[in-house]
């Protein structure tokens, strides 16, 4: 298989076989680095337009075919489109092209289309297709055979002739040039080598030939001819008149690496200058011989996520052995963890690597496009092999509910995942945080949901939540449930105090629930609990044992309630800590007194 370096590289598919393309433009060196077959594109540089009732530029000598490359550097010199000749009357022609040599062949620059109306000028220059004829003078310029066609004679009096392009011959009355040829060596259809439109002696200039051309300038006030858009790049059109027999405007310039002639410049005797040929363009292609298969052997434009393809490498050429291979564009993770690189074993020219994409669940990524070579990465002049497929973003939708909601301690939480296009069955991760194992009534922290019918669920204990969220992640999706605290009196507190009576400050560290006999129960905050104890109580402590209290009054951390004040409303919340210690406080005996508070 050939390998080379030079140019502009690109890659083009036609007919199930990968192309690697070189385009030169300018002038430099390719380098064959191993020998084969390849195909060629070489075209010369356009000639310019006449000027003064011009005839359309010649295209430059088109050459195309397939040659063997054996290893070498090979020159390649593009030739430059000739220059339109110049305004004013009784001109020379337009200059003709430069040749373009590439592996031993030249194209021959085109002709440069005559000028002047009256005669007497240069006739149109001869080269790989021939300059038009100018308005009087029937001497056209004649192309070269096996690369292009004559340009247009003149029509009689101060009918100018299109320039030859490499399909055809240029006319005249109208001027139009001769048309390119078609070639698709680039991976997309282009003409290439057409001729440029000649004057007009009516009121419209001649329109360029196939391929890029530039149109030609009309006589009288009218429009220029039609630059030609079908090639490499644009050509021109031809200025349009302005005023009356004396229009003064030039032709149109050819596009440039198409190889077509200029547009020939309108009469009269300033500004009607030729417009300039295009220059010409080696491009050089080879076949890669890299055919990629699926299980069943057929062909495909994309991959969904989660199919497993195979890249096959086929060439009888390759000897036997063991060669790297590349995938870049996508990273490890969207192939299943897979290695970016490996080696393929090359047995009789064939050579598998099956890869598996990953079936994300993370929501949308877009197309991923995956490149896979052998023996090189992409870019690389190593690289033997080559391909391009899309990953097509089939990700499945994973939501987690509820979100920023609440419910009281020891109410158990259920959170609900919805995905898309999951079958039964599936176990989709999940991880809990925030909160302990034992807080969540001894569930794992990490586990997994079943999915039935595309959703799943999972029930958790909050008895050992004390105002706190409990946060649930999967594939990114988050759900948050806050566990709130109710403290609830139905009424204001009393507290009775008697002589020799103490008040016990003591640290509550979770919420509990207060038996209250003979009266109704309380649920108390942590760090909080100012209640009459009349008689003997029993504390629920929740994850904890339970307590039992004597008749008396059971304070936490009331540090700043003044007591000689007969009706002080407690409010502030009471930490359980402060400074990092448990604070326990004696409150003298007050008398018997009764002081009332309540919050």
């Amino acid at each position: 298989m050939t390998v080379a370096t030079g140019g502009l590289t690109t890659y083009a598919t036609e007919g199930g076989v990968l192309y690697r393309i070189h385009t030169l433009t300018s002038s430099d060196t390719l380098n064959i680095t191993e020998a084969g077959e390849v195909e060629y594109l070489v075209v010369g540089g356009g000639g310019g337009g006449g000027s003064d009732m011009g005839g359309g530029g010649g295209a430059g000598g088109y050459l195309a075919g397939t040659l063997s490359a054996v290893i070498g550097s090979y020159p390649i010199t593009i030739g430059a489109g000739g220059s339109g000749a110049i305004a004013g009357t009784s001109r020379n022609a337009g200059s003709n092209g430069q040749n373009t040599t590439a592996f031993s062949l030249t194209a021959i620059g085109g002709g440069g289309g005559a000028s002047t109306h009256g005669g007497g000028a240069d006739a149109g220059g001869s080269g790989g297709s021939g300059g038009g004829a100018s308005g009087r003078n029937a001497n056209r310029g004649l192309g070269t055979a096996g690369q292009g066609n004559n340009g247009g004679n003149s029509g009689g009096a101060w009918y100018p002739g299109g320039g030859g392009g490499a399909g055809s011959e240029g006319s005249s009355n109208p001027a139009n040039g001769g048309g390119g040829v078609q070639n698709a060596i680039l991976g997309t259809s282009y003409f290439w080598a057409a001729g440029g439109g000649g004057a007009g002696y009516t009121t419209i200039g001649g329109n360029a030939g196939q391929g890029g051309g530039g149109g030609g300038a009309p006589r009288v006030n009218g429009n220029g001819g039609s630059g030609d858009t079908n090639g490499l790049n644009p050509g021109e059109n031809g200025a349009d008149g302005a005023t009356g027999a004396s229009t003064n405007v030039p032709g149109g310039n050819a596009g440039a690496n198409t190889g077509s002639g200029g547009g020939g410049g309108s009469h009269y005797n300033s500004n009607n200058y030729g417009g300039n040929g295009g220059s010409g363009i080696v491009v050089v292609r080879y076949a890669m011989n890299l055919y990629v298969l699926d299980s069943s052997s057929q062909a495909v434009s994309s991959l969904n996520e989660g199919d497993t393809y195979t890249f096959r490498y086929n060439n009888v050429n390759t000897p036997n052995g063991t060669y790297a291979y590349y995938i870049e564009g996508v990273s490890s993770a969207d192939i299943n963890g897979a290695s970016l690189t490996g080696n393929v074993t090359v047995t009789d020219g064939i050579g598998n690597v099956s890869i598996t994409t990953t079936a994300d669940i993370s929501g949308s990524e877009g197309i991923e496009l995956l490149k896979f070579s052998i023996n090189g990465t992409y870019d690389s002049v190593n690289a033997f092999a080559v391909l391009e497929i899309p990953i097509l973003d089939t990700s499945k939708i994973i939501t987690v509910s509820p979100d920023l909601s609440s419910v009281p301690l020891g109410t158990p939480i259920t959170f609900t995942i919805n995905t898309t296009g999951e079958s039964n069955g599936t176990l989709v991760p999940y991880t809990i945080s925030n909160v302990t194992s034992a807080q969540i009534g001894g569930t794992p922290l990490t586990g997994n949901f079943t999915i039935n019918n595309n959703q799943g669920s999972l029930t958790v204990s909050t008895n050992g939540v004390v105002n706190s969220n409990v946060i649930i992640t999967s594939y990114g999706d988050v759900a948050t449930m806050f566990v709130s605290v109710i403290v609830s009196f139905d009424d204001d507190i009393v507290l009775n105090q008697y002589n020799n009576s103490i008040f016990t400050i003591q640290d509550i560290p979770v919420q509990m629930n207060i038996d209250h006999f003979g009266g109704p129960d309380y649920i108390l905050d942590a760090g909080l609990l100012i209640k009459d104890i009349p008689v003997q109580m029993n504390i629920d402590h929740f994850g904890g044992p339970d307590y039992t209290l004597d008749a008396g009054l059971l304070i936490k951390d009331v540090a700043n309630i003044d007591f000689n004040n007969s009706a002080e409303k407690i409010s502030r919340r009471l930490m359980t800590e402060l400074d990092g210690q448990i604070n326990t406080y004696v409150i003298p005996a007050m008398g018997e007194i009764k002081r009332e508070y309540w919050f």
